[in-house]
């Protein structure tokens, strides 16, 4: 299994409010992008997202690919995404938070970027995911979902993120062809600028 050829991969898991306008963003800045969609999956599927921005204007995101499960996603891909971008809400006092990821095996160079409300979510998912790189991101944005499959955003959208650092050091990676955490952040970045959401 490899890598989608000639482009950077990225599956958004929570085709909502947020990850519709990010996916919509690096679909743009050149990536491959799916999407795992839930109660609009027929909507998206079928119709993509129609998007009103007051930054970016109106527009149609049709994503690559439109899933109803994560598991769906790896099990229908020949290839592993780049970027795993979690967009769903989480209520860890309620939840494991990885759970959205669970039932699948992923590819240890997939990079698990967490863009979710919640304080010390990251613990979680490296636990269940310790070969991963995780990055830890927040997200300034005003969008919502009027209704399904509809996204209206303003004008904010800024993306803060580093690469989680669990506090006992250890060897997170067996291979040398994994790529390195510097280089990961270097391609996310340049696609967040590429789709003018940096």
């Amino acid at each position: 299994m490899a890598s989608k050829s000639g482009k950077t991969s990225v599956l958004i898991v929570g085709g909502g409010a947020l990850g519709s306008v990010f996916g919509w963003r690096l679909q743009l800045g050149g990536c491959l992008v799916s999407v795992v969609c839930r109660s609009n999956y027929e909507i998206v599927k079928n119709n993509g997202f129609q998007i009103e921005s007051g930054k970016f204007g109106n527009g149609v995101f049709s994503p690559d690919h439109v899933f109803s499960s994560f598991n769906a996603a790896i099990a229908e891909s020949n290839f592993y995404y780049d970027y795993i971008m979690v967009c769903t809400k989480t209520l860890p006092n309620i939840s494991n938070p990885a759970n959205v990821l669970m039932g699948s095996p992923i590819n240890e160079n997939s990079a698990i970027v967490l863009i979710q409300n919640g304080i010390d979510i990251e613990q979680y998912f490296h636990e269940a995911f310790p070969t991963n790189i995780l990055i830890s991101a927040i997200a300034y944005i005003d969008t919502k979902q009027t209704e399904s499959g509809v996204i209206v955003h303003g004008e904010a959208i800024s993306l803060q993120y580093g690469v989680f650092i669990p506090d006992q050091t250890e060897t997170r990676h067996s291979t040398s062809s994994v790529p390195t955490n510097n280089s990961i952040l270097e391609t996310l970045e340049k696609h967040l600028i590429a789709g003018n959401s940096g």
